[in-house]
Formats: structure tokens, sequence, C-alpha cells
């Protein structure tokens, strides 16, 4: 089970659960960012995703996959520099042509 984190505090708890391994989600991830706060809006995190992963990787002994505006081969180096295991890329891929897109992605 993969568990999404967006701050050190949420991956430990994500540690304590039982997951596999914690999804760091960016401040840059596309248009949402799944956080466990109560107010995301007013308590000052938004935490970048370079940031984000070194801070996790400290926090927990976890695999961490990193999420959140990674578009590059670039940006999948450096989040792999920063400890993460993983990248998670998302937004890069719905505009491309693939016989895995389904209906409700194709009408956009």
């Amino acid at each position: 089970m993969l568990v999404t984190a967006t701050t050190a505090e949420e991956a430990r708890a994500v540690e304590r659960s039982g997951a596999d391994a914690v999804i760091a989600q960016g401040v840059e991830a596309g248009g949402h960012q799944g956080t466990h706060r109560d107010l995301p809006e007013t308590d000052g995190c938004g935490i970048g995703l370079l940031a984000l992963v070194t801070e996790i990787r400290e926090a927990v002994g976890l695999p961490v996959v990193a999420a959140g505006g990674i578009m590059r081969g670039a940006q999948i180096a450096a989040v792999l520099a920063a400890g993460a295991s993983a990248a998670q890329l998302g937004t890069a891929f719905l505009a491309t042509p693939s016989p895995a897109r389904t209906p409700c992605t194709s009408r956009r």
C-alpha cells in the first residue's frame, strides 16, 4: 500500500499505519494536493517537492515515491538524487495518445 504525504509529520503517520511506501506529494501537484491537514490553506505549509523528498527520507525508513510537477527526465533525475526511490508522473501523460486511455480521460 502506498499513501500520500505532504509533510514529514504525515509521512511518519503513514509509516506507523503499516504502509509499504510513502508518496511525497509536493506543492507542485497539478491542481490538487492530497493532504491530511485540517486547514492546508491557512497553516503555512506548501513544501516544494525536492525539499519534501529530503525531509521525508530523513523522517521515515520507507521507500519514497516523488510526485508533483514532474514532467521531464531532468526532474526525475533530481528527485532520485534527492533520495526518492521512484518518480510518479501523471499530468504529463494526459495529452499523449495511448491505448490505455479510458473514455473518461479521452473526453477532455
